[in-house]
C-alpha cells in the first residue's frame, strides 16, 4: 500500500527537500533579476573585442605593418589601455537592466590619443 507523501517515516526527508527546492529557486530568481547572465555575457564580449584587436595589432607589428617608429608603437600602446579602461569601466558603471558602453563615453580619450 503506497502512501505517497503524507508516509509518517519520510515526513522530515520531504520537508527538508521542499525547504531546499524553495531556496535554490529563490536564489535562481535573484540573480536573474539582477540580470547578472546578460551583464556576463556583455563584459565578455567587451572584453573578446579587446583581445582581437590587440591580437591583430601584435599580427601587424610582427610583420612590418604598423610600428615602424617608437611614437606609433608608443601610439599603439596608448590605444590598447584606452580600449582597456574602457572596458573595464564599462563592466564596473553598469548596473543590471541598464547596458551602456563605456568605450562611448571615452571616445574624447581615444580621439586625443590618435592626434
Amino acid at each position: 500500500m503506497s502512501r505517497g507523501p503524507s508516509a509518517g517515516d519520510h515526513t522530515l526527508t520531504i520537508t527538508i527537500l521542499g525547504a531546499l527546492n524553495t531556496v535554490v529557486a529563490g536564489v535562481l530568481a535573484l540573480v536573474k533579476g539582477q540580470g547578472l547572465p546578460e551583464r556576463l555575457r556583455h563584459d565578455r564580449a567587451e572584453f573578446r573585442k579587446l583581445q582581437d584587436w590587440i591580437e591583430q595589432t601584435e599580427a601587424l607589428l610582427a610583420v612590418g605593418v604598423i610600428g615602424k617608429d617608437r611614437k606609433e608603437v608608443g601610439l599603439l600602446v596608448q590605444i590598447a589601455f584606452v580600449k582597456y579602461n574602457a572596458a573595464k569601466a564599462s563592466e564596473e558603471n553598469n548596473v543590471p537592466g541598464n547596458y551602456v558602453r563605456a568605450e562611448d563615453s571615452q571616445n574624447g580619450q581615444l580621439r586625443n590619443a590618435i592626434a
